[in-house]
């Protein structure tokens, strides 16, 4: 066999072995730690994994704890309200943005600001916005509106939808950015063609 063919087939498997010890690494932190947990969730193990192999009983006892399905329902209309409420409330700043508004670029600043905040941050700020004593709920007493019930955050039965205002206050900004890339992107003939679909 010539050298520069030898030469050649060893190059092309120089990275695949050059890889190959961070892809068992991977392998074995992801897979196996995976294959390992649904083992262990098959057996009677608490505190400290036993090789004691008992079926569904685990997840049968999981689907009848009342904490796990409000968890589970919480979980539900989290992700449906924040997906639905930031699609489509970037899609409207996207919208009104697309008809060239004076200050463009401020408002996309202030639009895309909650987006570079932390969740921490995020959550302190709705935090205190939510508070009975302190927050909006103060404030709309304040001006005469005694009857105002804004206390949603002490609110059981309500915190979860604080959670999706949040949420989606945060993330609706990115939303919006995506969107009038989009917006941007199509071509202005096709707004001026008979029958099509514009918001202009």
């Amino acid at each position: 066999m010539p050298k520069s063919l030898d030469h050649k087939r060893r190059f092309h498997w120089a990275p695949y072995v050059a890889l190959a010890p961070a892809a068992l690494i991977a392998a074995f932190m992801y897979v196996g730690t995976m294959a390992w947990t649904i083992w262990i969730s098959f057996t009677s193990s608490k505190m400290l994994p036993i090789n004691n192999f008992v079926g569904f009983y685990q997840y049968q006892r999981l689907f009848a704890d009342e904490r796990w399905q409000i968890s589970a329902s919480n979980l539900v209309i989290y992700v449906v309200l924040f997906i639905a409420g930031s699609l489509v409330l970037g899609l409207l700043l996207a919208i009104a943005l697309d008809q060239r508004v004076r200050a463009e670029s401020s408002l996309r600043t202030i639009f895309l600001y909650p987006q570079g905040m932390s969740f921490i941050v995020t959550g302190l700020v709705w935090q205190w916005i939510m508070n009975p004593e302190l927050g909006l709920q103060n404030v709309v007493h304040q001006l005469g509106w005694r009857s105002a019930q804004l206390d949603w955050i002490v609110r059981p039965h309500l915190a979860i939808y604080v959670l999706v205002i949040a949420g989606v206050w945060q993330a609706a900004g990115l939303v919006m950015a995506i969107m009038l890339a989009g917006l941007r992107g199509i071509d202005p003939e096709l707004w001026k063609r008979p029958g099509s679909m514009a918001f202009r």
